[in-house]
C-alpha cells in the first residue's frame, strides 16, 4: 500500500485534488432544462393536484347547482303562466256573459217595453187615450 505523500516543509500528509468534473450548468427561466434522451421525467408532488380535484369539483358542484336553480325559476313560471291562462279564461268567459246581457238589453224591442211600462211613453204616430178617474158627485 501507498503512503500518502509529505509536505517536505511542515510534514503534514498532502491530498490529491479529487477528478474534476465538468461543472453543470443551472438553466435560467427562459432556457429550458437539457435532459439525455432516457431520462424520465420527474414526478409532481401529489399535494396541488388534490386541491385542483377539490377545484374542480366544487366548479362543477356550482354549475350543477345552478342548472337546478335555472329548472326551478323555469317551473315556477310555468305554473305561474298557466295560472295567468285560467285567469283570462276565466275573465274572456264573463266578457262573453255580459256582452249578451247588453245586447238583450240594449235591444229595440227591451227599449220600447220598458218605456211603454215604466215611463207611459208612446210611439210618435200612436194614437193613446187616456181614461181620467170619475168624479165622485
Amino acid at each position: 500500500m501507498a503512503l500518502p505523500a509529505r509536505n517536505l516543509d511542515t510534514g503534514a500528509a498532502v491530498v490529491a485534488p479529487a477528478p474534476s468534473r465538468p461543472a453543470r450548468r443551472r438553466p435560467t427561466a427562459d432556457q429550458p432544462r437539457e435532459r439525455s434522451p432516457g431520462a424520465r421525467r420527474p414526478r409532481a408532488r401529489r399535494g396541488p393536484r388534490i386541491g385542483r380535484s377539490v377545484m374542480w369539483i366544487g366548479v362543477v358542484g356550482a354549475l350543477l347547482a345552478g342548472i337546478v336553480a335555472l329548472n326551478v325559476a323555469v317551473l315556477q313560471l310555468r305554473v305561474e303562466r298557466g295560472q295567468i291562462g285560467s285567469q283570462i279564461d276565466k275573465i274572456r268567459a264573463e266578457n262573453e256573459g255580459l256582452r249578451a246581457e247588453l245586447s238583450t238589453a240594449a235591444s229595440v224591442s227591451r227599449v220600447e217595453d220598458v218605456g211603454r211600462s215604466q215611463f207611459g211613453l208612446v210611439d210618435a204616430g200612436e194614437r193613446t187615450y187616456l181614461r181620467l178617474p170619475t168624479a165622485v158627485r
